[in-house]
């Protein structure tokens, strides 16, 4: 690994996240001290009905011994694992997110040329206890153990991210390849006005639109679009037309990892991600569903093994709305 200057945040950050012992001193001494299970750790700071086990675990081995890695003679280097700690640090500088570990600190690469967006969504999980899927790196120049998520080349097949315990927040290198779009157009589908990018790809069929959201990624956002003057729907009001849509959907796709109705401007809104196999690939269909002015609308980004933070909020932003969820 290059040798890099370290910063003295970072140095800092290591060094009060590990007091008093280093990284490879606790890991040695550890026979000696008094054993904190990573999971006693994290249950004095998230509610355990709050925890949601991990998804994707296939072709990743769990770190219980963390001796074996700060120990490692470079065997272990390039080897699928997962960590669980508590973000402590982040410096954008150095592309460095510092996770502790039970008496150990993580070095998780972050990548050396992260936009704004990437910034802020490292520094939103600080504090928070989280999981990451990546690839052993070895031992690092801040005299800790390393793991990187950040894979080009794999995203696709393999699902290696970060996330929070709650299953709720997720960022893969999706969202280090994410550029903020500017929303500089409008297109009207039914009786709603949608903002849309001119930076996007479109096709357009009847009363459906679609959008391929990246060059670099894999990534579609839909807008479905179905007018509901016909007689099969008259007779059903506002609530019943929200819940058939939603019964549909459901029914239609069982794997459901996550939703909740929400309101949104006085509009009732149904957002989920459920997941689906599709050529043999994972995919990730994040939406928010609503009935509005006699028209049911369907507005969805969808993304291997599972939606991130940056491509969720481009639905609120299609939408005009802003209430992120």
């Amino acid at each position: 690994m290059r040798r890099r200057i370290l910063s003295i945040l970072l140095i800092f950050a290591i060094m009060l996240a590990m007091m008093p012992v280093s990284a490879r001193a606790a890991a040695t001494d550890q026979e000696t001290a008094k054993e904190t299970t990573t999971h006693d750790m994290l249950a004095q700071s998230i509610p355990e009905s709050e925890v949601a086990e991990p998804m994707f675990t296939d072709g990743f081995e769990k770190v219980t011994d963390n001796k074996a890695y700060v120990n490692d003679d470079g065997k272990l280097v390039g080897k699928n694992i997962w960590i669980q700690g508590k973000a402590f640090f982040y410096e954008a500088n150095t592309g460095s997110l510092i996770v502790t570990n039970d008496t150990t600190a993580w070095v998780v690469n972050c990548g050396d040329k992260p936009t704004e967006n990437f910034k802020k969504l490292m520094n939103s999980i600080v504090d928070k206890d989280i999981r990451v899927f990546g690839k052993f790196t070895g031992w690092t120049d801040y005299d800790a153990p390393g793991i990187s998520f950040l894979y080009k080349d794999e995203y696709m097949t393999t699902p290696y991210r970060i996330e929070t315990l709650d299953n709720k927040t997720r960022i893969s290198y999706c969202d280090y390849a994410f550029e903020t779009p500017k929303y500089d157009k409008e297109r009207k589908i039914g009786s709603y006005t949608f903002k849309e990018s001119s930076a996007y790809e479109v096709e357009e069929e009847q009363q459906m639109i679609s959008y391929n959201l990246s060059k670099d990624t894999m990534a579609y956002m839909l807008i479905q679009c179905e007018d509901l003057s016909g007689d099969e729907y008259k007779a059903l009001n506002q609530d019943q037309l929200h819940e058939l849509f939603v019964g549909i959907m459901e029914g239609m796709y069982p794997n459901i990892v996550y939703k909740e109705d929400v309101e949104i401007g006085g509009r009732k809104f149904h957002i989920s991600e459920i997941t689906m196999d599709q050529n043999g690939i994972t995919v990730a269909i994040y939406s928010y569903m609503a009935v509005i002015d006699g028209y049911y609308y369907f507005v969805a980004v969808s993304q291997p093994f599972f939606a991130t933070e940056s491509y969720k909020k481009l639905i609120p932003m299609a939408l005009g709305i802003d209430t992120v969820k």
